[in-house]
């Protein structure tokens, strides 16, 4: 859109749009694109606008352990490393409250209060939060540009997240394990 601008992309829109028989049939000589350079830098000044990144050039220094993890802390990001799920609770959880998305996710297990559950595989991060159960951060390899994969070191998922994500800083919660 920024480079046709909105009536163009529009335009461009509803003269191509039909059914599956119709768009099936067009040709990209038919359709007005913009040059194949002009899209070629706009993959290559592409930026991941995500919360979560697989990547980060800061400084990080140590702010928990557990068994289940470790976060580190830089200036924007967190870096977390964990083997699948980690669970964060405030020092004063809610009470009375049962999490509908900690149930679904832990169906044998009690719900104690936490407040976010972050979970990692392979090919997708996500961070809810278990007071609202929303999800408010996530990452998947399919959809991205590279398809990359969530690093994995010594069975542990390692990624950052950007410190924004959380209500909190991070260091007022506690690890959970479950």
């Amino acid at each position: 859109m920024e480079e046709l601008g909105i009536e163009s992309y529009l335009k461009l829109y509803s003269e191509y749009s039909g059914d599956a028989g119709y768009v099936s049939n067009l040709t990209t000589g038919s359709v007005k694109f913009p040059s194949i350079e002009k899209f070629n830098s706009y993959l290559e000044n592409y930026k991941q606008q995500g919360e979560i990144s697989l990547t980060s050039n800061e400084e990080f220094k140590r702010v928990f352990e557990s068994k289940t993890g470790i976060i580190w802390e830089s200036e924007n990001y967190y870096k977390i490393k964990i083997r699948s799920n980690l669970l964060l609770k405030a020092a004063s959880p809610l009470s009375n409250y049962k999490s509908k998305k900690f149930v679904e996710v832990f169906p044998k297990t009690e719900y104690a209060g936490h407040k976010y559950l972050i979970k990692a595989g392979s090919r997708e991060v996500n961070i809810y939060n278990l007071y609202t159960n929303i999800l408010i951060a996530s990452y998947s390899a399919g959809f991205t540009l590279d398809n990359k994969e969530v690093p994995n070191e010594d069975g542990y998922f390692i990624f950052y997240v950007k410190k924004d994500v959380f209500e909190e800083e991070i260091e007022k919660l506690v690890i959970s394990d479950i």
